[in-house]
């Protein structure tokens, strides 16, 4: 599975001002993302509703609606290692993140329900999961 929104945010950080502090820098991305591309379509069972810079833990959250054939809580229990190893495999192959972990940054990603709101999964991929390498 892709992210596609990794893309966006490096291409935005490019276009941050050089006065802003990193932190400062990365909630004008996301809020900026969020605005311009949000709600986005990633594939046929996904949106990504928002993207959100929390200050407290240096960390990106990306909010999934899950919709169509995907949207059954037991897809996600059947599947749920298999979607969290892919998920490691695209943020550690995500050369368009490298300034984001040098800052040692944290990604969550968060899927729920389009039709009953229910949390399906979350996702977190931090310094302690890229640093091993």
């Amino acid at each position: 599975m892709k992210l596609y929104i990794i893309i966006g945010v490096a291409a935005l950080a490019l276009l941050s001002g050089c006065q802003q502090s990193w932190e400062e820098r990365c909630a004008a991305e996301a809020e900026t993302y969020t605005r311009t591309s949000c709600p986005r379509q990633v594939n046929e069972n996904l949106i990504l509703d928002s993207m959100t810079y929390q200050r407290a833990e240096n960390g990106y959250s990306y909010y999934y609606r899950v919709i169509g054939d995907m949207d059954r809580a037991e897809i996600f229990a059947e599947r749920e290692e298999e979607m969290r190893e892919n998920l490691r495999r695209t943020f550690d192959n995500a050369t368009e993140l490298k300034a984001h972990k040098e800052h040692g940054m944290s990604f969550h990603c968060f899927y729920y329900s389009d039709s009953t709101g229910e949390d399906y999964m979350e996702f977190s991929y931090t310094p302690e999961d890229y640093t091993k390498k």
